[in-house]
């Protein structure tokens, strides 16, 4: 019964949660998380191939990007959008028939805050709603110890909980009784997927990007994609780089006098290494995103290294203001969402 979990940089250090948790269980664990991003980059994650094992039948899907989504509300990302790929990632667990298990995590700012964002009562309701019961380390916490919150001594930051053998001990305990009684999502309606489905556009893979925490296939830009069905670019997975200036343009191409284009960063201001971002165009756009990036057969996405200087879509942690974007080194990805919609949209 393996498990895999995909979260954010809380779940990725050695000494964390996670090894506790494969330390009580005794089995191992096949760590698919990416820190400072969002359930859009497990979706890419959990869809991507060559990624050696991938989950299915009977597996078990541990999540863990509470806390990365409500540090991206606070940065203007709409709650609704966020909750869409949380039900997207249970839509796909319930294709395979993965039992699918949430870890809830609160950033310090939150655990102080005498209500937290409506973010997180509107996740447990999508998770009620399909049948899930999450463990919510703060609301644990609390009923353990007589309605005192989580102490700041236990936060390294804002958005790192300390790997304090007591909290790791206590978060692994929680995760573990949940996987004992652990579920596949339930058929039901879906509250914030319209019944839409993600997918990854395969064939890309030209190389591979390798380090110690994850193996990604990267293709090369530019790119000409060639598109089927009828839907909507969600996202662009890109390496981001911290050593140089880099963006990329992106334009979707319906016939030779029709394009829509926007650029983004890949620029990372904040770690001196090479970062995964899962770019987000519908946050990019907002309300525009409806029409802006809609595709039918036969349109084309076009990829490519951007030329010019200036103001850029920036994820967290990415730089927004380029002045001279680097030109001899060859920008990559590491793939394309597309969420497919019906020819009526």
């Amino acid at each position: 019964m393996p498990f895999y979990v995909f979260g954010g940089s809380n779940s990725i250090f050695r000494d964390g949660w996670v090894s506790s948790f494969s330390q009580q269980t005794g089995q191992p664990v096949l760590n698919r998380s990416v820190g400072a991003t969002t359930t859009l980059t497990g979706l890419f994650r959990f869809l991507m191939p060559g990624d050696g094992d991938q989950p299915g039948e009977g597996d078990c899907v541990l999540w863990e990007y509470a806390l990365n989504e409500v540090n991206h509300v606070a940065r203007g990302y709409r709650r609704e959008m966020l909750l869409k790929n949380v039900e997207h990632l249970m839509a796909l667990c319930r294709a395979r028939g993965c039992r699918f298990v949430p870890l809830i995590l609160t950033p310090l700012w939150q655990e102080r805050a005498p209500q937290r964002d409506p973010y997180y009562q509107m996740l447990t309701d999508l998770f009620a709603h399909h049948g899930i019961v999450p463990f919510d380390v703060s609301v644990a916490w609390r009923q353990r110890n007589a309605g005192q919150r989580l102490p700041d001594a236990l936060y390294t930051d804002s958005a790192h909980y300390t790997r304090a053998p007591e909290l790791t001990a206590f978060i692994a305990a929680g995760v573990v009784d949940l996987v004992a009684a652990s579920r596949v999502p339930a058929p039901v309606a879906p509250l914030h997927t319209a019944g839409r489905s993600v997918a990854l556009v395969e064939g890309l893979a030209q190389g591979w990007h390798e380090n110690a925490l994850m193996r990604i296939p990267t293709a090369q830009l530019p790119l000409s994609i060639e598109l089927n069905g009828h839907g909507r670019v969600a996202a662009v997975c890109a390496l981001c780089h911290a050593d140089f200036e880099s963006g990329i343009r992106v334009q979707l191409q319906r016939d030779a006098d029709q394009m829509r284009q926007m650029r983004f960063s890949t620029t990372n201001s904040s770690h001196r290494r090479i970062i995964l971002k899962a770019v987000s165009l519908e946050n990019a756009l907002g309300k525009r995103w409806d029409t802006h990036w809609l595709f039918g057969p036969g349109d084309r996405l076009l990829l490519s290294p951007a030329r010019h200087p200036g103001e850029f879509y920036a994820e967290h942690e990415l730089r927004s203001t380029l002045t001279m974007p680097e030109q001899k080194t060859p920008a990559r990805i590491a793939g394309v969402l597309l969420e497919n919609v019906t020819p009526a949209c």
